[in-house]
């Protein structure tokens, strides 16, 4: 380089080669597929929706590529590529299918494999730093990408609509999805009474704040709790894959929410609604509330992990309504 054009901006090498790893993999896609990169990119570079003829058919998958110069391929014909915990955690998150791709960019072609075999503890989450060696068993040159993709997507979506028109058929997740909002909510009142100012209040009136928030808070979160343990108890056989998506998030929130809401040293007092009416019976849940003393500094940490953990809840739980729905509809047709 001279030095005159030091003067300039430089590009990375890895700009230019992740965005040839880009190109070299829409290449292949057929043109009917619809292909959209995603903004900002925390993991996945690409969102592609299927169509069929001229019908789209609501059916995606996210993608992420990588590029590489000179791929070293295994001897029995499969590449490596190692992936950071925290991406595949995200991944996991994802109802909808990850495709990871490996482009040679010196020779044109790729390597790719689904997230579910290529992620040996597929689908769990793991609370590790450490970067994990995927395996990407199809190569471009050796399987046919467009027949082959469409193939699985029709596999996953067909497990996946079975699964939730079972879901669909019951209360439970409509109880889950009013309670999730009704704690975020509560949780965004808080966060709007934290940011104003209380100088004109008394310490009455600001307590009174705090033990409401907890109230209301115990109220909606035991109520969550229980839909959720009977459609896990009763509905994990039949629908593992669901089951276990939602677990992985529910586990997350209860991580958030013991850190300012501890049932021990709560006292426990006797609901003043009417719960047998609205709730199933259940021998192993124990129909009561709890008052909880307020952990103000633990709260200010973490209502807003809260908060996120409870929308990504509530999105997921929205998607099996909405697919459940659309299948249940076309049954009835």
């Amino acid at each position: 380089m001279t030095d005159d054009m030091k003067i300039y901006p430089q590009r990375p090498e890895s700009h230019v080669i992740g965005e040839g790893a880009v190109s070299v993999f829409l290449s292949a896609c057929p043109s009917e597929w619809i292909t959209m990169p995603i903004q900002p990119d925390y993991g996945l570079d690409l969102r592609i929706e299927m169509s069929k003829g001229n019908n789209v058919t609501g059916e995606e998958f996210f993608v992420q590529v990588k590029g590489r110069k000179n791929v070293k391929i295994n001897h029995d014909g499969f590449v490596l590529l190692e992936i950071s915990q925290a991406t595949i955690n995200y991944w996991l998150g994802k109802l909808h299918p990850v495709l990871i791709v490996l482009v040679d960019v010196t020779k044109g072609d790729f390597w790719y494999g689904w997230l579910e075999f290529s992620y040996p503890k597929y689908p769990q989450i793991q609370n590790k730093k450490e970067k994990v060696k995927l395996c990407l068993r199809n190569n471009s040159t050796g399987v046919n990408f467009a027949e082959n993709v469409p193939k699985y997507l029709n596999d996953y979506f067909d497990s996946l609509r079975k699964d939730l028109s079972r879901t669909f058929e019951t209360t439970q997740v409509t109880r889950m999805l009013f309670h999730l909002t009704q704690l975020w909510q509560h949780c965004a009142q808080m966060v709007i009474f934290l940011q104003s100012d209380t100088k004109g209040m008394t310490d009455e009136e600001i307590l009174s704040k705090w033990q409401l928030f907890y109230q209301e808070f115990a109220l909606h979160d035991l109520f969550l709790r229980i839909p959720w343990y009977i459609y896990a108890n009763q509905n994990y056989k039949k629908s593992k894959r669901i089951i276990e998506y939602l677990e992985s998030r529910f586990k997350a929130y209860e991580k958030f929410r013991s850190t300012f809401f501890h049932l021990e040293d709560s006292d426990k007092i006797e609901p003043n609604v009417p719960i047998i009416s609205v709730i199933p019976k259940s021998k192993d849940v124990e129909m009561k509330l709890q008052y909880v003393k307020p952990r103000y500094k633990e709260l200010l940490e973490n209502i807003f992990p809260t908060m996120n953990v409870l929308k990504e809840i509530d999105e997921m739980l929205f998607q099996i309504l909405l697919i459940g729905r659309v299948k249940f509809e076309l049954k009835i047709v």
